[in-house]
């Protein structure tokens, strides 16, 4: 870390995770995980090293001989490049999040470098806020057994593993952080239901993109929503739906893809748009499992009453744009 304390992270989006465990790493074949993590049981700046992973801390082992080991449990269903293991002496800012029965409960926390937690802490209530409209517009938050808690990591962007976001160093010192918010939809698009192949990105990265716009749309206003959605730059470079799309442009699978998601909800109106997203989340062999565009696809004609099979076509598979 930046005061010279041991740092471990991984990271395998989209076809790391088989580079340290065996797997069958593509996103269609969802697990049930357990990680467990030995450290030594040094303590740096008044913090003890600390391993993260997916689910739930189900044991703490000492081992009497100056390692400590972590256990972690996973019972939800879960993508192999989803899978963490993260550690360093973090600091953790904590709050509750609320569900929507208004009596279930569960910790929401960010697990931050000593040195950053003050400025990184406060962010802890945004955090649950965020939440709360995410849960209210597609559901309940779907990991309620387990947590939401973030752990910084040593690169520059973040990553929405499982329960466990990990985030850049001081990413969450600016209220509301667009990094914040897009991770977290994560949690909806991407985990909850998980694209199937690569090709199809857009269902991941689309939708948490568009989440952004529909988050401050809501906290600031209609007008701040299309100044927000105006501001993406996006690319023709090839199809949204594409062997391409794991290579992750952002102005493709990411602005593009929510652009489409923006156009969609005009053509569809709101309450069909939003009652097929939640349909789409909610679908039996598609929550908790995976999905494809064309199954998008057919809940939200289920859901509008629509033919969407041209707009389908001209957005998400062909790359050109029509000239007027």
């Amino acid at each position: 870390t930046g005061s010279a304390v041991p740092l471990v992270y991984t990271n395998s989006q989209p076809y790391a995770g088989r580079t340290w465990f065996p797997s069958k790493d593509v996103p269609e074949d969802k697990v049930l995980s357990s990680v467990a993590i030995t450290c030594p049981t040094t303590i740096y700046d008044g913090y003890p090293l600390f391993g993260v992973s997916n689910g739930l801390l189900t044991e703490t082992t000492e081992n009497g001989d100056g390692t400590r080991t972590y256990h972690w449990d996973n019972s939800y269903p879960i993508a192999t490049y989803l899978i963490v293991a993260n550690c360093t002496n973090y600091r953790k800012a904590t709050g509750t999040y609320t569900a929507l029965d208004g009596v279930t409960t569960m910790e929401v926390a960010h697990l931050v470098y000593p040195e950053s937690y003050a400025v990184e802490s406060p962010e802890i209530p945004n955090t649950i806020t965020v939440m709360q409209f995410f849960a209210q517009t597609f559901g309940e938050y779907p990991f309620l057994r387990e947590k939401y808690w973030t752990a910084t990591w040593g690169l520059s962007f973040g990553m929405e593993h499982q329960t466990i976001t990990s985030m850049p160093d001081k990413q969450l010192q600016t209220a509301f952080s667009r990094r914040n918010v897009h991770e977290l939809a994560h949690m909806w698009f991407g985990n909850y239901v998980t694209l199937e192949q690569y090709d199809h990105l857009w269902l991941n990265e689309g939708w948490a993109t568009y989440c952004e716009a529909l988050f401050y749309e809501w906290q600031q206003g209609r007008t701040a929503y299309f100044n927000y959605v105006n501001g993406w730059a996006t690319s023709d470079v090839y199809p949204i739906v594409s062997p391409n799309a794991d290579l992750f442009n952002n102005s493709v699978a990411y602005r593009k893809g929510g652009f489409v998601l923006h156009m969609l909800r005009k053509v569809m109106g709101d309450e069909k748009f939003f009652a097929g997203a939640r349909a789409y989340l909610k679908t039996p062999g598609i929550e908790y499992n995976v999905a494809l565009t064309e199954d998008f696809e057919r809940i939200m004609e289920e859901s509008s009453g629509m033919d969407l099979t041209a707009f389908f076509q001209q957005w998400l598979y062909r790359a050109s744009r029509p000239n007027y």
